[in-house]
């Protein structure tokens, strides 16, 4: 015995550190040394050379921080996400964080967090322009330039935009619901004008395109470019008296389906007519000669 140990003095000292080449293993050095280090950095540390270096077990590994998952998440109870990512952000870095770590780090449920994802709505424009007789041919041009704006906003936003035109007897969905705004400006720019003002008849196929496109899931919202003065009934008869009353019940049944509007009113100066309009179906009001493209893009916006 006292043999053995004058050899074991006669041995130089370890080396401070071990390296060992990329395809070894770190277990290696512990059976080298019982004190070097078996991360897996590739370099054994001795224990009297633990005060100048940084321990690997006195530091919470980074390797347990959360990261994003690189798979989709999973299903959850009740059509939400479960988000893995989300976990380690308590109880496992806190246990991570402990010196000397735990052997083994514990995920609990309260660790997963539920992530709903809500899809965003798609917007549709509806655009409802009076093309008759009481909105002359001038202030038809200044309303399709008006439009042009509000499809230059739309399509920046991709939201979808469709068409009806209002005049003589009847109301007429000039374009279906459509991104393309290359369709919508030549819809706009062959629009006729003249005849009579079917008001009421142009708020009901406003309204049935709008809660179609809502039980899609759309965001429908209406812009109306009129004066407001409405001489022609749903059944096609004159009667300035009777049109007038039909377009405001029209105006009424709009407000009570909570449908956003927007009443552009196109004559030279602010018409009553228009603002009565607007106020029966609870849409905003702007009359034309103030309505600029930012006013009209924060007014459609709103």
């Amino acid at each position: 015995m006292a043999g053995l140990r004058r050899r074991e003095a006669a041995l130089p000292p370890p080396p401070s550190q071990l390296r060992f080449s990329g395809v070894g293993h770190p277990e290696c050095a512990s059976r080298i040394h019982p004190t070097c280090d078996g991360e897996g950095s590739g370099v054994g540390v001795l224990q009297d050379k633990a005060q100048e270096a940084t321990s690997l077990d006195a530091q919470p590994r980074r390797s347990l921080r959360s990261h994003p998952h690189p798979h989709p998440p999973h299903k959850g109870e009740g059509g939400g996400d479960v988000a893995a990512q989300q976990s380690g952000t308590s109880s496992v870095e806190n246990q991570a964080s402990e010196s000397p770590p735990p052997p083994r780090i514990l995920v609990r449920r309260e660790d997963f967090r539920i992530q709903r994802l809500k899809e965003r709505r798609r917007s549709l424009t509806i655009f409802v322009v009076d093309a008759s007789g009481s909105a002359a041919l001038h202030r038809l041009a200044e309303a399709k330039g008006a439009v042009e704006l509000l499809l230059a906003e739309a399509y920046v936003r991709r939201d979808e935009v469709a068409l009806i035109a209002f005049r003589g007897t009847t109301a007429e969905l000039l374009l279906p619901p459509t991104r393309s705004l290359a369709r919508a400006k030549r819809s706009l720019g062959e629009l006729p004008g003249g005849g009579g003002t079917p008001l009421a008849s142009a708020i009901d196929a406003a309204a049935l395109l709008a809660v179609a496109a809502r039980r899609r899931g759309d965001a429908p919202a209406l812009v109306f470019l009129t004066d407001g003065q409405a001489n022609v009934s749903r059944d096609g008869e004159g009667g300035r008296a009777r049109a007038q009353e039909e377009a405001a019940q029209a105006a009424r049944a709009l407000k009570a389906l909570g449908l956003k509007s927007l009443v552009i009113d196109v004559s030279p100066r602010p018409n009553p007519r228009a603002g009565e309009l607007s106020a029966a179906m609870g849409a905003r009001y702007m009359p034309l000669p103030s309505a600029d493209a930012p006013a009209l893009a924060r007014a459609a916006a709103s």
